[in-house]
């Protein structure tokens, strides 16, 4: 009896270990993905700047259609929407992905843009690598 005890408890803290640990890296992601304005600015002024070139980048894309409200039809177009996907040495030198915000707008316009812009600036806060910003304004701007 005292075997099943143990292994329950041995059972219980891997789980509470597992779920926490979840919330540990989803806050994380949360942090770094819903930097403010003036946050992206700071890390402009204060953070490491690390150029990065699209031709070594990832695009990961999913298309979907938009929920449907009541009383609405289903003429509702598909959406698509984009993040690129960047390997960078961090501030510690260990290489890490960078993963840049949402971006909706249809694949074949985003893949243009990338290609006449060729590259952009990455920042990363000097104390917290998991905070970052992938400057991609000139893609929300055009």
């Amino acid at each position: 009896m005292t075997k099943f005890i143990i292994f329950i408890i041995i059972f219980a803290l891997a789980f509470v270990w597992y779920f926490v640990s979840g919330l540990i890296r989803r806050r994380k992601l949360i942090r770094q993905n819903n930097i403010t304005r003036a946050g992206q600015e700071l890390l402009k002024e204060t953070g490491i700047k690390i150029v990065v070139y699209f031709k070594d980048c990832a695009i990961r894309t999913n298309e979907y259609f938009p929920d449907l409200q009541p009383n609405e039809t289903s003429n509702s177009e598909q959406r698509t929407v984009s993040v690129i996907i960047c390997i960078q040495k961090d501030t510690t030198g260990k290489i890490r992905e960078y993963i840049s915000d949402s971006i909706e707008m249809p694949i074949e316009s985003l893949r243009l843009r990338l290609e006449s812009k060729k590259y952009t600036s990455l920042y990363v806060n000097k104390k917290d690598n998991d905070q970052y910003y992938f400057d991609l304004d000139f893609i929300r701007t055009t």
